[in-house]
């Protein structure tokens, strides 16, 4: 029921900003220029991919002319931004939005003054970093940092002690390494650091990045979480047993 009542919110909120205009980019390509998809949002505490949120794809299309589009069903409304050193203004149309853009990355946070934030993604810049990535199935390389839904914990490190997990709990991989979890309801950040694919806190090894992308967090001596993304494996398996 929240699940819906934050859904239909969103969806009202954003259809206010669609319009009937467009732009196309021009001159010197801007190294953060493309098309950011929405990725995930956050509202009320509660943390949900895009796809649970929205019906089909919400883009802002940032391009080298100062000029974004942001798109929703099939409509689009035009604003400018500007960029200084991470924080991102758009505006236009009594429009006022603001958060922060970095390695393909864009956040719209506190959206329309409702505590809602919303997290974009261009895979394309995203995905040539030269560190943080993994390998998806058709061998290019993607970003590992972003959300993950928590897909099973287990007890003992054993298959037969390996569960899954109800959908609702999720991790955040920040680009500094930290995390944010969001576990029994409760959201909580850790400045964890990454190194070589392992997570520690306080110098102590809490977790890591698999090979096959899936990341386990100990939270403590007797239970693991495992989170995976979208289509991978283990996400796709997770889906279908709680279909």
């Amino acid at each position: 029921m929240k699940k819906c009542f934050v859904a239909v919110l969103i969806a009202t909120l954003l259809l206010t900003l669609v319009g009937c205009g467009s732009s196309d980019g021009a001159g010197e390509k801007d190294p953060n220029a493309g098309v950011y998809k929405a990725t995930s949002a956050e509202m009320f505490g509660i943390e949900m991919t895009a796809e649970e949120v929205f019906d089909e794809d919400v883009t802002v299309e940032l391009t080298s002319n100062g000029k974004a589009k942001f798109s929703m069903e099939q409509s689009s409304d035009t604003l400018s931004w500007t960029l200084t050193g991470d924080q991102i203004k758009l505006t236009g149309g009594g429009i006022n939005l603001s958060g922060t853009l970095a390695n393909g990355v864009l956040k719209i946070e506190n959206f329309m003054d409702l505590g809602m934030d919303i997290t974009f993604v261009c895979e394309e810049i995203a995905g040539k970093q030269t560190s943080g990535q993994t390998e998806t199935s058709e061998n290019q390389p993607q970003s590992i940092y972003g959300y993950y839904d928590a897909v099973a914990y287990s007890v003992d490190l054993t298959e037969e002690g390996t569960f899954p997990l109800e959908p609702g709990e999720s991790l955040t991989l920040n680009e500094d390494g930290s995390i944010d979890m969001v576990i029994e309801g409760e959201k909580c950040h850790y400045d964890t650091t990454l190194k070589d694919n392992e997570f520690f806190y306080n110098d102590v090894s809490v977790g890591a990045i698999t090979e096959d992308g899936l990341i386990y967090i100990d939270l403590n001596e007797e239970c693991r979480y495992i989170f995976a993304r979208k289509g991978h494996p283990a996400w796709e398996s997770w889906v279908e047993y709680y279909k």
